[in-house]
């Protein structure tokens, strides 16, 4: 239903986990693995209270592998198919093999066009970034239920110093979205925000409207003009508006690691705010 290619379920190897308690882990066993390693893989749970009873950890679930950089399977994620199921997505527990605040899903397909294009997509989920790359934005990258981390743009900055931002136009996304771009600046990266219709995310316009999203990717801004956008067009009074960019693109602008390009920001905000260079620094030193 969500829009996704014969060709898109293949080479990213997305299947299916049975509705079943141990199905898995009886067909893994008489293939010859052991439970340790089935555990220690975090494919299989003890049951609670029933020590030696073991289960399958993913059933009744849409699987996605997630993959290192070098495109080896060290994960899943698994997407309910029961409406009723209170964990709509289910990740792999950390491992030996996979630590989240490592693994970005995505980078061993995205990697080379990242390179080529100048710039990493980062998107919330692996519903977004498979129809983002089933349109040919391929330079995409997801999150998988954890925050971005040093690491994470350690590995983005391999390939390109830049980040666009495409994220829901919720508050709780432009949450996210601000919050990863303090983060990405301060490790010295270029940041561009895509300004997403509201209650859409980019699944929905990769679906729908690609391109509108194309356009939006063309026409997106830097971060701290994206707040500015985003805030003027929240309808706060002239006050309501000065608490709100001190609040949140202060704090971007403090992020940024070229003197000169603050100082470029600090003009832009000075501007947007009608005051003056000087009182934006000034307010600086607090953000």
């Amino acid at each position: 239903s969500r829009g996704l290619t014969p060709t898109t379920i293949h080479d990213w190897g997305i299947g299916y986990a049975p509705d079943n308690w141990r199905e898995l882990l009886e067909a893994l066993t008489k293939d010859g693995f052991t439970q340790r390693e089935l555990l220690d893989a975090g494919l299989i749970k003890e049951a609670d209270g029933k020590a030696g009873t073991w289960y399958d950890r993913f059933r009744n679930r849409l699987m996605f592998p997630i993959k290192d950089s070098a495109g080896r399977t060290v994960a899943f994620t698994g997407r309910a198919l029961d409406p009723n199921d209170q964990a709509k997505y289910l990740n792999s527990p950390e491992t030996e093999l996979y630590k989240k605040h490592e693994v970005l899903f995505g980078m061993d397909k995205a990697k080379d066009a990242i390179r080529t294009r100048g710039f990493t997509i980062l998107v919330e989920g692996q519903m977004d970034l498979l129809l983002l790359h089933q349109i040919g934005f391929n330079n995409t990258v997801a999150l998988s239920g954890t925050a971005l981390s040093k690491e994470h743009l350690s590995l983005m900055k391999r390939y390109a110093d830049n980040l666009m931002l495409a994220l829901d136009s919720d508050r709780a996304g432009l949450a996210a979205t601000a919050k990863n771009a303090i983060e990405a600046l301060r490790s010295g990266m270029k940041v561009k925000a895509v300004k997403m219709p509201a209650g859409k995310d980019p699944a929905d316009l990769a679906k729908e409207e690609p391109k509108t999203f194309t356009h939006l990717v063309a026409t997106a801004e830097p971060v701290v003009e994206f707040f500015l956008a985003v805030l003027a067009g929240a309808s706060l009074d002239a006050h309501k508006l000065v608490l709100a960019v001190e609040r949140v693109v202060l704090p971007l602008i403090t992020a940024i690691q070229s003197p000169l390009e603050r100082e470029h920001f600090v003009g832009i905000v000075a501007r947007a705010l009608g005051s003056t260079p000087d009182a934006v620094r000034g307010s600086l030193t607090k953000a």
